[in-house]
């Protein structure tokens, strides 16, 4: 794995894990002022709207359908090409979501209801005044997140990872000084202030990289960007349509969430922001640093270096994700106690987050995997196998939802349905890569068995610190438990990179 990888990759967990922070400080905060019940619930049914569409006008769109083919032009010396594309790319954003904005403020008493069948009364209530004025957030986010993928596959990683940190403290700082003047309606107003932040802030250094693009002495047109804008729509198609398979899973979740009853909603919400801190952190940003690399090498045809690089960044996933699963599974109260229990956030929020984290992070190796391979087919500029692997996991998801909530698992069996889906689309993408030439090898996965001989003992000593700390309360289980996991997971985590280190450099 290159230097200019590592660095990447380096910059954005360091700009990542910063974001994901202050993020999950923005969840304690807002934990503190609503708790698990009816109130945020009927925000996050509401906040499903645009994020909704988020992600289908937004990173996923951007980062697997445009950006790579962005990034192949420019590897191929047709910079000016290159720069058009992009600013056909922003003239569809803006249209685009334009007409999502008019077609969501159209449609968000029916939206509501199918997203959340079971609000009623002031929820319900909530949930509508909410989603009209969350609105605006659609248009702002996908400029943000344009810009940002626009960042990332011009060398600017760390900006990239930086820029959402901006959009945390917006919120924040918001719900800090205007929650008991505004009431539960703040909440919107914070996102919204986010949102613009997180736009705002990139606007300069996209406008100056923009600009630096310079073509080569000699360059010829040899690219028809117009016929190269077309192919990245018809790969974006199919990412719309991932996307939307994926983000109806979600609705799905909360229709059944708001079947089993209050605060269910909200405890899938809480625990998955915990899930996603680790997710973001590691798999997100070595996704992210493998992708323009993904397109270098697609561009010269170098499948061997190309399975290589796969199966190192699973191998990275393995290393990091493993022991951080095995960790949530044995304290689940405990870290949902420490980032949460405060303010509104009683025992009865705990009962219900701590069920649904203990289910959820099942899913977090698989969405780790996912996220690695999923890059890898964008690259490759087919996105017709995920998109084949995203419905079949959404089928699955959505039949044991309605199975497994009725169930004592409650809310929990909905987790437990996201992590299984999860697992059988790792395996469809593993099947598909053969098509491609694509051939994983033992090279690509040397340092695996010493990462299982590590996972060990580091699981043994978690077990024992699990006892130590069952009778303990107040200071004394924050300074043995934080002090303790935090010591061994440190020793565990430099014990694995000093044994991969020769990999890294290889």
């Amino acid at each position: 794995m290159n230097k200019k990888i590592v660095k990447s990759g380096v910059l954005i967990s360091i700009g990542t894990l910063f974001s994901r922070l202050l993020g999950l400080i923005r969840e304690i905060v807002t934990a503190n002022y609503f708790g698990a019940g009816s109130a945020f619930d009927s925000f996050v049914v509401a906040f499903t709207i645009p994020n909704l569409f988020r992600r289908v006008l937004g990173e996923e769109m951007f980062e697997r359908a445009f950006m790579p083919r962005f990034k192949r032009l420019k590897e191929q010396g047709e910079i000016g090409s290159a720069k058009r594309f992009f600013l056909k790319v922003v003239f569809f954003t803006f249209f685009a979501s334009i007409l999502a904005c008019l077609l969501i403020y159209l449609f968000v008493p029916q939206l509501i209801h199918l997203i959340a069948p079971g609000l009623k009364g002031q929820a319900l209530a909530y949930a509508l005044n909410f989603g009209y004025k969350l609105v605006p957030f659609l248009f702002l986010i996908s400029f943000a997140t344009l810009l940002g993928a626009f960042l990332l596959f011009n060398g600017k990683s760390f900006l990239y990872a930086v820029a959402p940190a901006f959009m945390n403290v917006g919120t924040i700082l918001f719900l800090v000084l205007f929650y008991k003047k505004l009431g539960d309606i703040s909440i919107v107003y914070a996102y919204l202030l986010g949102a613009l932040l997180f736009f705002l802030v990139q606007v300069p250094f996209v406008i100056k990289a923009y600009f630096s693009i310079k073509p080569k002495k000699g360059e010829t047109v040899g690219v028809n960007e117009n016929r190269e804008f077309k192919s990245s729509l018809f790969e974006g198609w199919k990412i719309f349509l991932l996307s939307m398979v994926n983000k109806s899973v979600e609705i799905v979740d909360r229709l059944v969430a708001s079947l089993v009853g209050s605060g269910a909603i909200s405890s899938l919400w809480y625990s998955f922001r915990i899930i996603n801190l680790p997710f973001a952190f590691f798999s997100l940003a070595v996704s992210r640093a493998l992708a323009p690399e993904f397109s270098r090498l697609k561009g010269q045809k170098d499948n061997k270096t190309f399975s290589l690089l796969i199966g190192r960044g699973v191998l990275i996933n393995l290393a990091i994700l493993l022991p951080v699963t095995v960790f949530f599974l044995i304290f689940p109260a405990e870290v949902i106690a420490i980032f949460y229990k405060r303010g509104h956030f009683g025992t009865h929020s705990l009962l219900l987050t701590s069920k649904a984290f203990f289910y959820y992070s099942l899913a977090l190796l698989p969405m780790g995997l996912v996220a690695i391979l999923g890059r890898a087919y964008s690259s490759l500029e087919n996105n017709t196998f995920p998109l084949i692997a995203s419905v079949t996991g959404a089928v699955f998801n959505i039949v044991l939802d309605f199975l497994l909530y009725r169930t004592p698992l409650r809310q929990g069996g909905i987790a437990l349905a996201t992590a299984i889906s999860m697992y059988i689309q790792v395996i469809i993408l593993f099947v598909f890569l053969s098509r491609f030439n694509i051939r994983l090898n033992r090279e690509g996965f040397k340092g695996f068995f010493t990462v299982v001989q590590l996972l060990i003992p580091y699981v043994v000593v978690l077990f024992i610190l699990k006892c130590l700390i069952r009778d303990l309360s107040g200071f004394s289980f924050y300074l043995l438990f934080i002090g303790g996991s935090g010591l061994f997971s440190l020793l565990y985590f430099g014990g694995v990179l000093w044994r991969l280190k020769k990999l890294i450099k290889a």
